[in-house]
């Protein structure tokens, strides 16, 4: 019996009358003559009306009951119709199966194939798996096998129809997906074959096949993870101590290997990192194809049928001021914080004890933030993650604002960030001090222009700048230390800030000519009065022709990382062409990289220049090595062992080649120019 509940409460059908139809899909089988004489197998679908009512609604009766017996297997829909106060049309339809022992005709796409319909998305172990079979069978024996990476069970079942279900136990094995396959064969209505040779024998035997994959929850093998970090809040620098507990099925999880870290929130949400779900990853479906392949003997023997188918920072205590830090209540505890490490702990490797638990005891840093910590549980099929924030504060916190750097001689505003999370007022010191970087006895980098210390009354919940002015007098590394003073929190903020000087690089270029007549020339130069010391230079180069000019970019060439055959090629051709000009430039980097081959190296030769090179040797060896990935149809992909032809590649390669043996080369025989011109003359406009 169907039961039908209609809901019309948000429909405007009012005092309406309202059409209710049931209607059951046939599929109806027809041959039609093709071209060649071939017969086409094609389905016709037939709708069959079993059943149709009217029922009268109003607007205190919008929903009721319909009771129907289905008399027949098959595919059914449910139509509703009627119409509003304006007499327009408003409907609704709703597909659904029903199963019996009946023969159904399903009108597949594949006439040789067997739908399989779950009734469920997904499965537990434990449950059982209801699969719908439409066969175009109208009774058989069938094949059934439980798939993945082998064939894992199979047995013989008889159904009696071909609008019946069967029932698949699922394991815990069967995590993540299981693929269950079915097939059968048909059989000649009659015994007696009268086809003509030419007439297609549309009785024979032939195999049917079906298969469908069935998922599984993993939550079977998922640990679950509690975290606690044992305080809401932490201070900076303090040792944290964490407890991780690890269940499985609501049991613990005895001598489990745990992995944990905690990683400073502001890094990690810049990308919004979150380290992946290794049970999701190892479970998901795609990695557990399926590898069985299957195949019917009967397709050899017979015709197809079918064809149309933040900062905290700190230091150490001094005797400076001390007698006014105490009158104002200030605490002579001073910390030196400078360790900003984003990663607060990682220990990959952890076990759990017979409780499932473990503890991580580690040295928070210096920043005031809030860590995630992230816990991740792996067993033999067993995974799991958690993820808790952990949180460092002070009553007052203090992040340091400055620029990324300065120039020479440039004076900008450095700050301290006070921020109070106290209920009552705090008044704080604040003093600045500079040194170098590189040395105690080195000269000053950065000094406080102005006054170098500073009292402020930060109120409830506000947040307050302290400013200091610097000058930059010298350049290098700066180590700029705010010291802060307070009822509760006494630290020393150690930061850097680079300092350098801008240079400007001027390449003048003189021409001049020398010959019999003139046997000497005189240039001068003018060196600028105001370059510090150490920092300007001056380098000359003579060359009897233009090519001095080239120098850096003959320097790029030789030296660039190529990797794929485009840039060696682009390397490789003006090496062909002017290789023996190369050592005009003396260059201290010869081609140490090329081909990655240091065999072609004389070692008995000078490191500097090509004199230890020769040109010739260098191309007709990177001929040799290039030929290697030329391709069956004569081309050359864009990389090394690419499957796919370049053209702009391949035209290249000829002009070396071409160029190569115009200079007395040796083009290798392994390079097939024949094939390679036979490639390139077939091209088009169109392939430019």
């Amino acid at each position: 019996m169907f039961h039908l509940t209609a809901n019309l409460a948000e429909t405007s059908l009012t005092s309406q009358d309202l059409s209710i139809q049931l209607v059951r899909h046939e599929w109806k089988q027809a041959r039609q003559q093709g071209a060649g004489g071939r017969v086409n197998l094609v389905w016709e679908r037939v709708e069959e009306t079993a059943t149709q009512r009217n029922v009268k609604i109003s607007a205190g009766n919008n929903s009721g009951v319909f009771n129907f017996t289905p008399d027949k297997s098959g595919l059914w829909e449910l139509r509703l119709s009627g119409r509003d106060q304006k007499q327009r049309i408003a409907g609704t339809r709703s597909h659904f199966y029903v199963t019996g022992s009946g023969w159904v005709r399903w009108g597949l796409d594949d006439v040789d194939a067997i739908s399989l319909t779950t009734d469920r998305p997904s499965y537990a172990p434990g449950e059982t798996a209801k699969i719908m079979v439409r066969s175009p069978l109208e009774k058989g024996k069938y094949l059934l096998t439980l798939e993945r990476e082998k064939v894992i069970s199979q047995k013989i079942i008889e159904l009696n129809g071909s609008a019946l279900t069967i029932d698949i136990p699922i394991e815990d094995s069967y995590v993540p997906i299981i693929y269950a396959a079915l097939s059968s064969y048909t059989v000649r209505s009659s015994a007696a074959v009268n086809n003509s040779y030419y007439e297609p024998d549309l009785d024979k035997p032939k195999g049917i096949f079906g298969v469908t994959p069935i998922y599984i929850d993993n939550e079977s093998r998922h640990y679950q993870i509690e975290i606690d970090t044992g305080r809401n809040t932490y201070r900076a620098a303090e040792e944290a101590q964490v407890k991780i507990k690890v269940l499985l099925n609501g049991r613990p999880a005895a001598n489990t290997e745990v992995s944990f870290l905690a990683v400073d929130r502001g890094v990690v949400d810049l990308i919004d990192y979150h380290v992946p779900d290794p049970l999701a990853s190892f479970y998901a479906p795609w990695h557990f194809p399926l590898g069985v392949r299957g195949a019917d003997s009967r397709s050899l023997l017979i015709d197809p049928v079918t064809y149309n188918i933040s900062d905290l920072q700190g230091g150490d205590s001094d005797d400076d001021g001390k007698g006014d830090d105490a009158a104002r209540g200030f605490s002579d505890d001073m910390k030196e914080r400078k360790d900003w490490r984003p990663t607060a702990v990682f220990e990959p490797y952890l076990v759990t004890g017979q409780d499932g638990t473990v503890t991580v005891k580690f040295k928070l840093p210096d920043s005031l933030t809030s860590y995630r910590c992230t816990a991740l549980a792996v067993g033999v099929n067993n995974f799991g993650i958690k993820e808790q924030d952990l949180r460092v504060s002070a009553p007052l916190t203090a992040i340091a604002a400055m620029p990324r750097k300065l120039r020479w001689r440039d004076t900008g505003t450095v700050s301290l960030i006070l921020t109070n999370l106290e209920n009552a007022a705090v008044e704080a010191g604040v003093t600045l001090a500079s040194s170098s970087e590189s040395s105690a006895g080195a000269d000053a980098v950065i000094e406080v222009d102005g006054a170098d210390s500073k009292t402020v009354k930060v109120l409830p919940g506000a947040s307050q700048e302290v400013t200091f002015k610097v000058a930059a007098i010298g350049t290098g590394l700066a180590q700029l230390t705010f010291t802060l003073r307070s009822p509760e929190v006494n630290e020393r903020i150690i930061k850097t800030l680079l300092v350098d000087r801008p240079s400007l690089t001027e390449t003048v270029t003189t021409i001049g000519n020398l010959g019999p007549e003139k046997l000497f020339f005189e240039e001068g130069m003018i060196l600028p009065s105001l370059v510090p010391e150490g920092t300007g230079n001056v380098s000359v180069s003579l060359s009897a022709s233009r090519l001095a000019t080239l120098k850096e970019a003959v320097r790029y060439l030789l030296d660039y990382p190529y990797g794929c055959i485009e840039q060696r090629t682009a390397r490789l051709l003006p090496i062909t062409a002017f290789g023996e000009y190369l050592d005009t430039f003396n260059l201290d980097s010869p081609l140490a990289a090329f081909g990655g081959r240091p065999d072609i190296i004389d070692p008995a030769g000078s490191t500097r220049g090509l004199s230890a090179w020769d040109p010739k040797k260098l191309v007709e060896k990177e001929l040799a090595e290039l030929a290697r990935f030329q391709l069956a149809d004569g081309s050359f992909p864009y990389w090394p062992g690419g499957s796919y032809g370049s053209l702009f590649v391949s035209i290249r390669m000829a002009h070396i080649a071409a160029l190569a043996k115009a200079k007395g080369m040796k083009v290798p025989d392994s390079l097939d120019t024949r094939k390679l011109l036979a490639y390139i003359g077939t091209a088009s406009n169109d392939d430019f």
